[in-house]
């Protein structure tokens, strides 16, 4: 069987055995390095000390848990001066030190993380068989690294909840890009004067109606330009039309009252009533276009 196909090529592992059943695929491997550095003094050694199993998660393969059991070796420093006796051996490529993910499940979990949530993603997580907890994916979205900014031109600033109804921060987005750039503990004028100062490529912000964020904005600079975003501006418009119209009721009514009118008066059609007759014994007499019937008091008689 061709284990790259499991295995990340740039670890230099050879398969020992593989055992699999209807939920899991465990890959039995050792390392083919012969010597490993000591993580205090770097010094190389190839003197074993003893070996453990080392159990790694890995990407899912047909709907089953995929283990790597590495058999990891420890070894002695041999450099005289070194505090460190004993360490294990290390890895260059795809394995933390300590860690039980390679990178590429580490990579999808904390895109599933930063996507969903931490226990949304715990929830997928299951349907891929990967067994992972709510707080591990939140744990690695922190271990994310930060991606560098670029000078941002025109910026949105709005509040946002740690805890609903309890504690609000700011967050700051690129409005170029539709990337958020960076989340203010607190939403006060100061916060934002000071991050402000800080990014003086700033030429627009675009903010609610708050006081707050236009106070801030001006005393950090008198050349930035605010403007309302989009969503205040129809309800700035839709609150308008309301005062407007509660103002013009009577007015609005006459002018229902007459339409309805006008449009009764359109749509009347003069059709003559008709009254069918169903009894033979039944005649009737006509005036202006309207069919009286008058019934008979006798069979046969009419009037």
């Amino acid at each position: 069987m061709n284990q790259t196909l499991f295995i990340p090529n740039e670890l230099s592992f050879t398969l020992l055995s593989l055992d699999h059943n209807s939920t899991h695929v465990d890959f039995h491997v050792i390392s083919n390095q012969i010597s490993s550095y000591c993580p205090l003094c770097h010094f190389t050694t190839t003197k074993i000390h003893s070996k453990y199993i080392r159990t790694i998660g890995d990407l899912p393969v047909s709907g089953k848990i995929v283990q790597l059991k590495l058999h990891v070796r420890k070894l002695f420093c041999e450099n005289k001066n070194c505090t460190r006796k004993i360490f294990t051996e290390r890895f260059k490529h795809k394995l933390n030190f300590y860690g039980r993910r390679f990178k590429r499940l580490n990579e999808q979990l904390s895109s599933m993380g930063l996507e969903l949530g931490g226990n949304v993603a715990h929830r997928i997580s299951k349907l891929s068989f990967v067994k992972i907890s709510a707080s591990t994916i939140l744990r690695l979205i922190v271990k994310c690294p930060t991606p560098a900014i670029n000078l941002p031109k025109i910026i949105g600033v709005d509040d946002w909840a740690f805890k609903k109804r309890l504690k609000y921060g700011t967050i700051i987005v690129d409005l170029e890009t539709n990337e958020v750039i960076d989340l203010l503990p607190v939403r006060e004028a100061v916060t934002l004067t000071n991050w402000l100062k800080k990014h003086s490529s700033v030429e627009i912000v675009s903010r609610d109606r708050s006081s707050t964020y236009a106070s801030g904005i001006s005393q950090a600079s008198d050349k930035i330009i605010q403007i309302v975003d989009r969503w205040h501006i129809l309800k700035n418009l839709t609150e308008g039309f309301e005062r407007f119209f509660n103002t013009q009721r009577g007015s609005l009514r006459d002018i229902s009252v007459e339409l309805s009118q006008q449009h009764e008066s359109e749509n009347i059609v003069s059709v003559p009533p008709v009254i069918s007759k169903k009894d033979t014994s039944i005649t009737g007499k006509y005036y202006d276009n309207l069919r009286i019937v008058v019934p008979s008091k006798s069979k046969g008689v009419t009037k």
